[in-house]
């Protein structure tokens, strides 16, 4: 039975393949295939190649260009010249303008600060070249439109020094100032200021240093514990302290006896005896008279016979 079963499942396959399979569809199926492939490649050869063709003409162009130029370059042209000399004079004009904008807006900046002690001057300076976009319109607005008077001491006010020579002038010109009314006046608003700042420190200081104080005192109040009421703990009464017999206290130590001290004897010291005193010499008896022929520079001295002790 099995073997039958097999043979008619074989039988119904070969009929249902016989009839599915059409070999002319898959001849057109593998030729599609086959064609798609086909065109794939022919695209791609062709795309590399109009990219390898690009390339060449970029080359070519940049060559040609790079070409022209050198001849150019090695050519004379007067328009060429005067084309390059104007760009450079532009360039340097624009870029002298902007430094010139800059070094005013920080001009202006320190001579604002002429109140102020010198560094402070010469980092305002710094400050209004970098803002200077902000500080260069709004002066000109207030000298052309407002009709104000901005203080100018000179470039960078720094010394007082009063430069004497040329060369001095020249180099250190413009970081000298000479002072006048409005510069102790612009010192002496600025001292003003720092004052009204300090005395209003000084004043909310106090105020300040209460309120911390109150609040801390609250804050103590309310944590001590003497301002809560003591309760007893809670359990058995405590025990009466044991009675402990009162030993008498130790006799007092006598200290040892003194010893007499006993000074040593001391020898009369006797003095040494005195000299007596030597008599005086008598005096010598008067020279007799100088004669010619006895010379009075040899004298004959007699030594004074000291006396006899009995």
């Amino acid at each position: 039975m099995g073997l039958v079963l097999t043979k008619v499942g074989n039988k119904i396959q070969y009929l249902a393949s016989n009839v599915v399979s059409d070999p002319d569809a898959e001849r057109y199926a593998k030729d599609a295939e086959a064609q798609a492939a086909h065109d794939a490649e022919v695209k791609a050869a062709k795309e590399a190649e109009q990219a390898k063709a690009a390339k060449a003409e970029a080359d070519k162009k940049a060559a040609d260009e790079a070409a022209e130029a050198l001849a150019t370059r090695s050519r004379f042209s007067v328009k060429k010249l005067g084309s390059d000399i104007s760009k450079g004079i532009l360039q340097a004009v624009l870029i002298l303008s902007i430094i010139c904008f800059a070094v005013y807006g920080g001009s202006l900046a320190a001579n604002q600060a002429i109140g102020y002690n010198a560094p402070f001057r010469l980092l305002s300076f710094f400050y209004g070249m970098i803002f200077s976009f902000f500080i260069v319109p709004k002066a000109l607005y207030d000298i052309y439109w407002a009709k104000k008077t901005i203080p100018y001491y000179s470039v960078v006010p720094l010394s007082t020094y009063a430069p004497s020579s040329d060369l001095e002038k020249i180099f250190i010109g413009a970081f000298c100032y000479t002072e006048n009314e409005s510069v102790i006046l612009a010192r002496a608003a600025v001292i003003n200021s720092y004052m009204n700042a300090f005395n209003k420190s000084i004043s909310v200081t106090p105020a300040a240093v209460a309120a911390v104080a109150a609040v801390g005192s609250l804050k103590l109040g309310e944590t001590s514990p003497e301002s809560k009421p003591a309760t007893p703990p809670c359990g058995p009464k405590p025990s009466p302290p044991e009675s402990k017999p009162i030993t008498p206290p130790p006799a007092p130590i006598s200290p040892p006896a003194a010893k007499p001290i006993t000074t040593p004897a001391v020898k009369p010291i006797t003095p040494p005896a005195a000299n007596p005193p030597t008599p005086k010499s008598p005096p010598l008896p008067p020279a007799p008279p100088s004669s010619p022929l006895v010379s009075t520079s040899a004298r004959v001295l007699i030594p004074p016979v000291a006396p006899r002790r009995q």
